[in-house]
This record gives structure tokens, C-alpha cells and sequence, in this order.
């Protein structure tokens, strides 16, 4: 925590990064902060750091016993050491699905390169030259990248940047930004295109706000891509957290038109590079020409079939999520009261993207140890995203929580001091 000499709060005070020497061969941001900081490693850790987010958002795994960690390594090592076999891939296929409380009707599609290259393959090769990609934004900016990368056909990417100013795509101000609100635009607007396929891709819950929809909402969504023939995309990175009556998963089990994706990347082995699809027999199908032989390493495989399989997460939701849920649901209340505007958020859901007072807001952040991911990262899904937004994460510490408002609250003062 940043304190002056006599304990009291000092939010200008700036961490010396530098001095923490976290490896001999690390590079530097433009900031002093070690790039390894900047993936969220805690391993050298020795400072006055507030481990927030860049990028992969890596959450520690301080809910395990140290015995059930060195458990995990020593299995983990032993997958090392042989090639992975056929029925490990079914154990973790089948953990997966009894995890989400699936029958044996859904296609369980396994990825080493995280759920990213799922959706990229999926784009890439697996729809229709001409499928409309349709995303509520602000979100994943690489489906921007992915949906470019389809064709180097100029027209192409003219009809996207065209589509992403359409009543399809929001053009709200992000703090106005709500999931529901996009959801429902595409449910509204859907019929207009009768003679398109859509690629309907929605992050849930949403990143970089956190929030999230009921249930109902995306199965109407889902009768509509049924009926127009498009392939819906759920994200559920972040979905861990959410008790099973909001779970995505399940609705694989009804609309064949659904893959669903998830990953280890956001709660603890973004190193793994595990990733995952469910989806029906048909989609399953098609894509398992895509596959390649040995598509997941044996360590991903012994660590994702713990996490799902051994009550892992379970126990995540148990012990963590409370944490969270208190701690974000106070910064929430204390940014509120400071007039503070965030995006509509779920206080379950690890992260909030805060808007402050202007476009050096992130780098402010950055400057005090608030690792966040700046809004302009998020840009290519919504323009009025800027650095004026960050997104941090809540790792449920009642510290961290106090000091990321009071850094947030000493930014405002300053700035409004400086524009007098």
C-alpha cells in the first residue's frame, strides 16, 4: 500500500518498478513497469503492487491448499514426461460436461491455443465467406481482428466497417453501454437481413464491463439465430463465477445453432493455453476437420480435468466470489457517491471498467501501480472507447479495493485542480 513515513495514505505515491528487478532479461513499458507485471506474475512480486489487469487476466489461485497445488505439479509433470492419450481427452471432455450438468448430446471440441483459436478457426474457416459478423460493443477487440483476417478482399472489410455503423452495432456512449441493450437490438434488427448468414458473437458476461443478461434474453436471441440459420457465439470466459441457473452452456442442449467457448485463461493457467467449445453433433462435425493430432498437452489436459472434474472451481465460487462480490459492491457504492461513472457491471464478475476524467486516466492508473487494460485497447469493437476508460480487476482484497478508490478519487481532485 502506498504510505508516507507515518502510515497515513499517500495516493502520489509512484512505485519504483524498476527496483523490483523481476528478471535480469525484462523489458520495460513506456510506464518503468516490467512487461512480466503487465501479464499479471506475482511470482517476484516484492513491492507496493495493486495486480490488477493487462490483457489475460490471470487470477491467482490463493482458494488451494498448498498440498492440492503440489498435487497438481506433480501430476501436471508426470503428463510431461509421455504423450497424452485418447482417454484423457475423454476424461476431460467428460469433466467439462459434468461440470455444466450436460447430457452426452453436445460436441465437446478441445483447443491448446485457448478459446481464442477456437473462434479464430471458427471464423476463419468453419462459416461462409460472406457471414455478416455481428458483436455488441464494446467487447473482445480480436473479433474485430479475427473477422479481418477471413479475407484480404478490400469490400470486405468495407461491408464491416459499414455493418459496425449500422443499427446492429451500438453507437451509444460506453458508459451507456449495456449488454441487454445490444442483445435486444439484434433480436429487434434481425429480420431486416433475410437473405445473410450472421456470426453472432456475444461475450458473457461481457468484457470489458462485467455485466450480464438473464437467461431468458439469450434464448431469445438463440430462437432467432436458429431461425435465420446463424452460428451464435458465447464467450464465457468470465462465466465461472455465475451460479448454474445463468450458465450458457446448457443452452447448447437446445439450439443446435450454438457454440459455446471457455478457457482456464482468466482463473488461474493462462500459460496452459486451454481452451474449449461445446456445441452440437452437426457443428462438431464440421469442425473436427479443423483438428489437428495431439491438440492439447498432457499438463493442460491433467490441470483441466482437476479444475472441472476435482470441484475446483466450485470451490473458486465458494470461497471467492463472496470476496468479490463484497469488495467490488463497495467500490461500486463509494465511485457512485463520488459521482464516478462505471460501466453497468455484475458485482460476481471480477472486473469494472471505470470512466475518469480524461484520456490520460489509464496511464494515471498505471503510474500507481494499478495495472488496468486501457479502454483504447477495447477500440476496434467501439469507437468512443479511450484510454478515459480502464478496466481493473477485483481480485477480493479489501485493501486493494480501497486503495484502487482512493487512487481513483485523488485522479479526479488532481484533474479538476489542473483545469481550474
Amino acid at each position: 500500500m502506498p504510505r508516507t513515513e507515518n502510515g497515513s495514505f499517500d495516493p502520489e505515491y509512484k512505485p519504483t518498478f524498476r527496483s523490483f528487478a523481476p528478471r535480469a532479461a525484462a523489458s520495460y513499458t513506456e510506464h518503468g513497469i516490467p512487461d512480466v507485471y503487465m501479464k499479471g506474475d506475482r511470482e517476484h512480486q516484492t513491492g507496493p503492487l495493486v495486480e490488477a489487469s493487462s490483457g489475460e487476466l490471470p487470477f491467482d489461485l490463493d482458494y488451494l491448499s498448498h498440498d492440492r497445488k503440489l498435487n497438481l505439479m506433480n501430476r501436471a509433470f508426470e503428463a510431461m514426461t509421455r504423450y497424452p492419450t485418447d482417454n484423457e481427452y475423454t476424461a476431460t471432455a467428460d469433466a467439462i460436461r459434468t461440470y455444466w450438468s450436460l447430457s452426452d448430446k453436445p460436441h465437446i471440441i478441445l483447443s491448446g491455443g485457448g478459446s481464442d483459436r477456437i473462434l479464430l478457426d471458427v471464423i476463419s474457416r468453419a462459416i461462409k465467406p460472406d457471414t455478416r459478423i455481428v458483436a455488441v460493443g464494446p467487447t473482445f477487440p480480436q473479433i474485430r481482428e479475427y473477422s479481418d483476417l477471413r479475407e484480404s478482399d478490400a469490400s470486405l472489410i468495407s461491408r464491416l466497417l459499414k455493418h459496425k455503423q449500422s443499427s446492429l452495432y451500438l453507437r451509444v456512449e460506453p458508459e451507456d453501454f449495456t449488454l441487454e441493450t445490444g442483445i435486444k437490438e439484434i433480436i429487434e434488427n434481425r429480420g431486416k437481413y433475410k437473405q445473410e448468414q450472421f456470426l453472432i458473437y456475444i461475450a458473457h458476461p461481457n468484457s470489458p464491463a462485467g455485466d450480464t443478461v438473464n437467461i431468458p434474453l439469450l434464448k431469445q436471441l438463440a430462437a432467432v439465430a436458429q431461425k435465420h440459420n446463424d452460428l451464435l457465439v458465447f464467450d464465457g470466459a468470465f462465466e465461472d463465477p455465475l451460479p448454474e441457473e445463468q450458465a450458457t452452456a446448457p443452452l447448447t442442449e437446445e439450439f443446435s445453432c450454438i457454440i459455446r467457448t471457455g478457457s482456464l485463461s482468466k482463473f488461474g493457467f493462462p500459460g496452459l493455453r486451454f481452451g474449449y467449445a461445446i456445441m452440437s453433433k452437426e457443428l462438431g462435425d464440421r469442425y473436427k476437420r479443423l483438428e489437428i493430432p495431439y491438440p492439447v498437452n498432457g499438463p493442460a489436459l491433467v490441470i483441466a480435468t482437476a479444475m472441472y472434474g476435482d470441484g475446483i472451481f466450485q470451490d473458486y465460487r465458494a470461497d471467492k466470489v463472496p470476496q468479490i462480490m463484497r469488495d467490488k459492491l463497495g467500490l461500486m457504492k463509494d465511485l457512485s457517491l463520488s459521482g464516478i461513472r462505471y460501466l453497468e457491471t455484475d458485482p460476481r464478475i471480477p472486473i469494472i471498467t471505470v470512466k475518469g476524467p480524461n484520456e490520460q486516466f489509464s496511464d494515471e492508473l498505471l503510474e500507481r501501480g494499478i495495472l488496468n487494460a486501457g479502454g483504447a485497447s477495447f477500440h476496434p469493437t467501439h469507437r468512443g472507447m479511450t484510454n478515459q476508460y480502464a478496466r481493473i480487476a477485483m481480485h477480493g482484497s479489501p485493501d486493494d479495493a480501497d486503495q484502487i478508490y482512493r487512487i481513483i478519487k485523488f485522479i479526479y481532485k488532481k484533474a479538476n485542480q489542473e483545469a481550474r
